[in-house]
């Protein structure tokens, strides 16, 4: 998410929107409504809590793009990518 909007703060009810535009997820399934508050609940084990923060002249809760690294680099971690080797004339 943070990538797709290349920001480093996101407000919860972004998050949401951006979730539930998710087809086929879980929490997605039609039955339930991901909210807020669910957001904060799936993300609580990890030790990821959203903040009070400002952006503009809007201020409500949200997330720090840096408080999910740790947790992307435990459970998600980025394939590196293998440089192409040089091309070499000759």
């Amino acid at each position: 998410m943070f990538d797709m909007s290349e920001a480093e703060r996101m407000f919860s009810r972004d998050i949401v929107s951006i979730l539930m535009n998710v087809r086929e997820r879980p929490w997605n399934d039609g039955r339930k409504q991901a909210t807020e508050l669910w957001l904060a609940a799936q993300l609580r084990p990890y030790g990821i809590k959203p903040k009070a923060m400002r952006m503009g002249q809007e201020m409500a809760r949200g997330y720090v793009r840096a408080d999910f690294s740790e947790v992307f680099a435990r459970y998600a971690p980025f394939e590196e990518k293998i440089p192409e080797p040089a091309k070499t004339e000759g």
